[in-house]
């Protein structure tokens, strides 16, 4: 039997057979990291929780240095989240043969910056936040209707590029195909 396009694919994405060091299969309530929805609310959770907490420097005692500190511990979390090498406790995604550092590490390399494959989502990621926080100082002054679409764009960029898609548009034309 010979397996399509699709199938081969969707093992590349799912199928742990033989793979050590990857996450055991886990029931099927578990959202899994191959999905535009997952990774999506993921990404978007990241930059409002960016935009928050930039939004908090000078409040409270809260300074750069926390705001920096905030965001290199979520970088570290959610690499390790998507690449399953560094700490990330309570793990509620499922990941496939895509998160590792030998797959999603080096495609991000690939899309952002040289360096290493382990860290790779993390690296991704800082310079997502950078970019968040330079778009709302640059229009934080105009209504959020005239610039919010930048920061869609951001999200939706990275999105595809945790999904193995340099566009969010070449995703969908994958997806239809």
């Amino acid at each position: 039997m010979t397996k399509t396009m699709e199938q081969v694919i969707e093992d590349l994405h799912t199928s742990m057979k033989g793979v050590r060091g990857i996450d055991p299969p886990v029931p099927g309530d578990m959202p899994r990291l191959n999905t535009v929805d997952s990774v999506d609310g993921i990404v978007r959770n990241f930059v409002s929780d960016v935009l928050t907490k930039f939004s908090m420097i000078g409040t409270n005692g809260y300074t750069n240095a926390d705001f920096l500190n905030f965001v290199n511990n979520r970088c570290f979390m959610l690499n390790g989240l998507f690449i399953g090498y560094d700490e990330c406790p309570d793990v509620t995604y499922t990941r496939g043969i895509w998160n590792t550092p030998q797959y999603l590490g080096a495609f991000m390399r690939l899309m952002n910056a040289p360096g290493d494959c382990r860290t790779g989502v993390r690296d991704a990621l800082m310079s997502l936040a950078n970019d968040v926080v330079k778009t709302f100082v640059a229009n934080a002054d105009g209504p959020v209707e005239q610039w919010g679409w930048k920061l869609d764009a951001l999200a939706q960029s990275m999105t595809a590029h945790l999904l193995g898609a340099r566009t969010i548009d070449d995703l969908r034309e994958d997806l239809t195909v």
